[in-house]
């Protein structure tokens, strides 16, 4: 029996939410396995497509196959010393994401996403929700059961094993909506999935977390209020609101507020003890750092995990400022860096950091048609601003700015090599330029 492409994808999702539940290390591309076995098995149908010269999404495989023969050129030379092959298989990862999904159609994508979603949304709101209400020891019995991190205080995890990747996917399931309330299609949508989105998408906007906060609501209301203060100042026009959006705003800015005291502690404690926000601070900087020193190659491909106090120690020693260094310093001890050199490594905390670090100049390919992805999408959101700011302009908002959230999120995250940031960001180009199949 063929499975329709809307189900690969459903599987696909699916599998990819389950990469927290495997043994040992966390989050293995577990998604990689089917990806693999749909492009075989459309190779040997003959429909496998190309993908077009013109699209960006072929700078994005060029960028990830110079990133493979490095990675390859120096497992050759060093051998696995510096877990080399950990950078083949990301590089590998990527390749096979992107080549897999730019050969779905958009329509596809995004009914696929809804339909592989729904049993981690399902698990999250009936059995993690109810069980974190009535009796939160019981919830860290069964996710220690299932093999899962206990969980945050602050957040519903899925099947995540860190809070931290919880913005990877709820990105692009917020995305997702989003697409069906522009294409008016949410209503065809069957009655318990929609009340299952909309009761997922509640838990999420109550959501607080600096990740979600920075990546996700930063740059949506930075938008609002830019394009607010544009028309306000330059056309001399007040934007209305339509009332629906009027409430929501209210709602949002009266949460907000309210946890403006939680949000000040949580910044202070991040910056001043927190080894996860130094840590991913730490691993940006010194990632930059590593291509500043040797804008061609970086640190080579395979080191970076490796070569983090010695990053660290160049800015230390270049900086002249006595203000700064203790800062550097504090960072240094609250990321835990001289614990991880001795194990495995310093763990990958900034996407970005780490491929300007491993490839250098070439890491360029990639950051610089991620911008002209981000660039499309603002013209866009530009291009169809109306009179008055409905709710209708308050998800072309979010869906385009989905881009430019997870370029920010990825500045000091690392979604492990998990497939949401490639599939959102296809998806939102297939909407602009309706790619055809």
């Amino acid at each position: 029996m063929k499975i329709s492409e809307k189900n690969q994808v459903s599987i696909i999702i699916f599998i990819s939410t389950l990469s927290a539940l495997l043994p040992g290390i966390s989050n293995q591309p577990l998604a990689l396995i089917p990806c693999l076995i749909i492009i075989f098995f459309k190779y040997v149908s003959l429909s496998l497509k190309r993908i077009r010269k013109d699209n960006l999404l072929f700078y994005w495989i060029l960028y990830f196959g110079i990133f493979l023969i490095l990675s390859f050129k120096n497992f050759l030379f060093f051998g696995n010393k510096f877990n080399i092959s950990q950078s083949i298989l990301i590089s590998f990862t990527y390749i096979i994401y992107i080549y897999t999904f730019s050969n779905f159609s958009y329509q596809s994508i995004r009914d696929g996403v809804i339909k592989g979603s729904i049993p981690m949304l399902g698990y999250m709101l009936f059995i993690e929700l109810p069980l974190k209400i009535i009796s939160p020891s019981s919830l860290l019995y069964f996710r220690e059961f299932i093999n899962l991190r206990p969980i945050s205080q602050n957040t519903l995890l899925g099947f995540f094993e860190e809070a931290s990747h919880v913005p990877s996917i709820v990105i692009l399931l917020i995305t997702v909506f989003g697409c069906f309330i522009l294409d008016e299609e949410i209503y065809k949508v069957k009655n318990y999935i929609q009340n299952l989105y909309k009761s997922f998408l509640l838990i999420t906007v109550s959501h607080i977390s600096g990740s979600f906060l920075i990546s996700f609501y930063l740059p949506i209301l930075s938008f609002v209020a830019i394009s607010f203060l544009k028309n306000l100042i330059i056309k001399l026009k007040i934007k209305k609101f339509d009332k629906n959006l009027k409430a929501i705003i209210f709602f949002i800015s009266s949460f907000i507020f309210f946890y403006i005291p939680y949000i000040t502690r949580k910044i202070y404690f991040s910056i001043s003890y927190d080894h996860s926000t130094s840590a991913r601070f730490l691993s940006l900087l010194t990632g930059l750092n590593d291509f500043i020193k040797n804008p061609f190659f970086g640190k080579g491909a395979g080191f970076y995990k490796y070569t983090r106090e010695e990053s660290l120690n160049q800015i230390i020693n270049s900086v002249s400022s006595n203000n700064f260094k203790p800062i550097l310093e504090n960072l240094a001890s609250s990321s835990g860096l001289e614990n991880y050199n001795s194990l495995n490594g310093f763990p990958i905390y900034s996407l970005i950091g780490y491929l300007l670090s491993e490839t250098g100049i070439f890491s360029l390919i990639f950051i610089l048609s991620y911008f002209f992805i981000i660039r499309k999408s603002i013209r866009y959101i530009n291009n169809n601003i109306k009179q008055k700011f409905t709710i209708n302009y308050l998800f072309t908002i979010i869906v385009y700015l989905s881009p430019l959230s997870y370029f920010i999120y990825i500045l000091y995250g690392y979604p492990r090599a998990l497939p949401y940031f490639i599939i959102t960001n296809i998806l939102v180009l297939k909407r602009i330029t309706k790619i055809p199949k």
